[in-house]
C-alpha cells in the first residue's frame, strides 16, 4: 500500500507440531512432502516437525499493525484435520507424543500462486512475495528469473504455465 500497490496477500494460522524423539530419526533425512494428502514431515533433530495444508484454513482477518514474530494458540481441530494422512505417510506418528507446537501467521495469496513481476501502474516496482510456504524452496530460482526479468525483459524460464 506505502508505493499505491496494494498485494492480494492474507495472513493464515499455520501449524506444525515436533513430535518426541522417533527411533531411527537423524537430521540426515529428507523432507518429505505429500500433495495427495497435503500433509510434510521434517526431520527435527532425532524427533519429526509434522503440518500441513487444510481445506478450511483458518484466516486472520485483521492482523495488528504492530504484530512482529508471534504465535497463536494451536487449534486442534483444525491441525488434526490432517493427522490422518501424517499416520498414513509415517505410521509411527500414530503412537507417539507431541513434544511441542508452533502456530503463527503466514502470508498467502487467494489463488495460491506466488506475486510475481512488474507491478502494473507502479513503473520500477517488482514483486516477489506471496509464496505460501515455498518461499524458501523457491527463492533461488525466482531471484534468478527476477533478476533476468529486470536487466532483459523477460524470465529465461516461463514461470506462469
Amino acid at each position: 500500500e506505502m508505493a499505491g500497490a496494494p498485494l492480494p496477500l492474507l495472513a493464515m494460522k499455520h501449524a506444525y507440531v515436533v513430535t518426541e524423539p522417533l527411533e531411527g530419526m537423524h537430521g540426515g533425512l529428507p523432507n518429505v512432502r505429500d500433495h495427495d494428502l497435503s500433509v510434510y514431515l521434517k526431520a527435527q533433530g532425532s524427533a519429526m516437525a509434522i503440518g500441513g495444508y487444510e481445506t478450511n484454513p483458518e484466516f486472520w482477518a485483521q492482523p495488528a499493525s504492530d504484530f512482529a514474530f508471534g504465535l497463536f494458540d494451536l487449534d486442534w481441530d483444525t491441525f488434526l484435520q490432517n493427522m490422518t494422512g501424517h499416520v498414513q505417510r509415517c505410521p509411527a506418528v500414530e503412537h507417539t507424543g507431541i513434544a511441542s507446537t508452533v502456530c503463527g501467521p503466514e502470508s498467502f495469496t487467494p489463488d495460491h500462486k506466488p506475486l510475481v513481476g512488474p507491478q502494473p501502474g507502479v513503473r520500477g516496482l517488482w514483486q516477489a512475495c506471496g509464496f505460501n510456504s515455498m518461499g524458501m524452496m523457491l527463492s533461488g530460482g525466482i531471484g534468478r528469473e527476477l533478476a533476468a526479468w529486470v536487466l532483459h525483459g523477460a524470465p529465461t524460464l516461463d514461470l506462469f504455465g
